[in-house]
């Protein structure tokens, strides 16, 4: 199931979404109605389905709005950050499918967040150490050994274990990839192309989740279905591998010019 509406006809730009003052109760009503309950009536009825059939994946697609403000966007602002926390909210609910207490899960949450921010300047003092190629390269390896680790998990420790590792490099790579992108994009288009990038993100929250169920339906194995997210890990290191910087382009031009000569 993927959730990805939104009342864009009351959100747009000059559209009755405005500033709190301006906003009329009916078009706040109307972006949580859309963004929100859509999410939780559509959860709820597809629930019982999915656990009749043994599984099943719930994607919930917000936006970059749900922690950054925009001007004169209260009810969208709202609706994202709502559905960001019923996500969260779910995680908790459905993860003790696994055996695992919610006051577990619920620290587990927490540990990560927590350790995101101060990991995230580490990684960041590493990167320019090591390169911002590099570290990527890092937070993939940590990852991809993370999927494998979550295979084994029979534990709450293991998997505040699992927590904290991911808490480690979670912020770093997603800073560390938007510097990379930063630097690849031509003067003046960086709306354009931070938009497709977003998009892609958008697109990768469902092709992840449509791996590990596809997996889980062929095997019956849960497990066997986190464990495929190492393929889309590769995938992106193999892609990166290919991604030449402007300093690299530069060194390649002196280089040929050099052999020219």
């Amino acid at each position: 199931v993927v959730n990805n509406a939104a009342a864009t006809d009351v959100s747009h730009p000059g559209g009755a979404d405005n500033r709190v003052e301006d906003i009329t109760n009916e078009a706040f009503d109307m972006m949580l109605r859309v963004g929100v309950f859509g999410v939780l009536w559509t959860s709820k009825y597809a629930i019982p389905h999915m656990r009749k059939a043994g599984g099943g994946s719930i994607i919930n697609i917000s936006a970059a709005s749900s922690i950054r403000a925009i001007n004169g966007r209260p009810g969208y602002q709202a609706s994202t950050g709502a559905v960001n926390s019923l996500t969260r909210q779910m995680a908790v609910d459905y993860g003790l499918s696994l055996g695992f207490e919610q006051k577990s899960l619920l620290g587990a949450l927490l540990v990560t967040q927590f350790v995101g921010f101060p990991a995230a300047l580490a990684f960041g003092w590493l990167a320019g150490r090591i390169g911002a190629r590099t570290g990527i390269y890092l937070a993939l390896a940590v990852y991809a050994g993370v999927t494998v680790y979550a295979y084994f998990l029979q534990s709450e420790t293991e998997f505040y274990v699992l927590a904290i590792v991911i808490g480690l490099v979670q912020g770093g790579v997603q800073s560390l990839s938007r510097a990379l992108f930063g630097r690849l994009v031509p003067a003046g288009k960086s709306g354009e192309f931070f938009g497709f990038y977003n998009m892609m993100g958008k697109a990768a929250a469902i092709l992840g989740p449509l791996l590990t169920s596809t997996v889980q339906w062929l095997t019956g194995d849960p497990r066997l279905g986190m464990v495929s997210i190492v393929l889309l890990f590769a995938i992106g290191a193999a892609c990166l591998a290919r991604v030449r910087t402007e300093d690299q382009r530069s060194d390649a031009d002196g280089h040929a010019a050099g052999s020219s000569r």
